[in-house]
């Protein structure tokens, strides 16, 4: 089953998030279908030179905590995909 719509939200946008926390909590509103997702953040807007990625394959869960530190007051992207 393809996933459902769903829209980045906590901070991050198309246009670049300045970080006010050094470990911001990427969230974003549900699939259908519950699927996995991967979640890179970036300082380039296509994520292709992530500087974190992971795969959330938790069943309902719609949220990641950066586990480490971002560099204060830079420019972030996330993509997300499912």
């Amino acid at each position: 089953m393809a996933p459902g719509d769903f829209a980045i939200t906590g901070g991050f946008a198309s246009d670049g998030y300045v970080s006010s926390s050094a470990t911001p909590t990427i969230a974003w509103g549900q699939a259908a279908g519950d699927p996995q997702f991967e979640i890179k953040v970036s300082n380039s807007s296509d994520c292709s030179a992530p500087l974190h990625s992971t795969i959330q394959a938790t069943a309902g869960s719609n949220d990641y905590t950066i586990p480490s530190a971002l560099d204060d007051g830079g420019a972030y992207y996330v993509c997300i995909t499912a």
